[in-house]
């Protein structure tokens, strides 16, 4: 196992500083290579659903979204030569990012994501950009640096214990993030994800992993009657870039 995970911090501000230390050098970074895992749920109709009449009438347009929303699953997730569709909420892409440019490209089989110029545009793998919209009904989730930017608003950190990330020790922090001094330090500022109160804009709870030079993993999830949780990972800095296309999204 390469790497050090270094002395212990003290915790609270103090580890707080070294984790933004790292995301701050991450984000510096020329280029590395990522891959995203996402898990969503869809929100139970008992939940949203009024009574009476108006209620089944919800409970049966929640159904017919329902299977809409599985058979695009089953259609935008699809390899080619595979037989048996990737399970249900489940999403895995590999890609490189160039943190310093703000961009990014990822690919999750037959479905590819590419952020560039603060768009994100998503369609069928290797598909030309010049074709697709650059929108996303979700900022938060269509940014994968995002998760990266919103590390400059901790305020303290627990250090938890020490994982193996991709071969590297890293130790493992949870921690709080003010939402709003993270979108300060952010030219164009940074999208909200949802949350039930406002106050929890500036307490996120996210889980980070850095190996005392730069983050290797970072988790967050999103929760509400549709809830999400992302893991980023990081490794090989400094790969090779001088032959992507950013002019199509990527294809694996």
């Amino acid at each position: 196992m390469s790497g050090g995970v270094g002395p212990e911090p003290a915790g609270g501000v103090e580890a707080a500083g070294e984790v933004i230390a790292c995301a701050e050098r991450t984000l510096a970074e020329r280029s590395v290579r990522i891959e995203l895992r996402q898990e969503f749920t869809l929100p139970r109709m008992r939940e949203l659903r009024p009574p009476g009449l108006a209620g089944t009438a919800v409970r049966a347009a929640g159904r017919l979204a329902g299977l809409l929303v599985r058979a695009w699953w089953r259609h935008a997730t699809r390899r080619q030569g595979a037989t048996v569709p990737r399970k249900f909420g489940h999403l895995v892409g590999e890609g490189i990012a160039e943190p310093a440019q703000g961009r990014f490209m990822i690919d999750f089989g037959s479905y590819a994501q590419l952020h560039i110029g603060g768009q994100t545009f998503g369609g069928r793998s290797g598909r030309p950009v010049r074709e697709l919209s650059g929108s996303h009904p979700d900022p938060v989730v269509a940014d994968v640096l995002w998760l990266l930017r919103v590390l400059r608003g901790v305020t303290d950190a627990r250090f938890t214990g020490t994982d193996p990330v991709r071969g590297t020790a890293c130790r493992r922090f949870d921690t709080h993030v003010d939402l709003e001094r993270a979108s300060a330090a952010v030219a164009d500022g940074l999208a909200a994800p949802t949350v039930r109160r406002f106050e929890q804009l500036r307490a996120l709870p996210v889980t980070v992993w850095i190996d005392g030079e730069h983050v290797r993993r970072v988790a967050f999830e999103q929760v509400g009657p549709a809830s999400r949780r992302r893991v980023l990972e990081l490794w090989e800095f400094g790969v090779a870039v001088d032959d992507l296309d950013w002019s199509r999204l990527p294809q694996r």
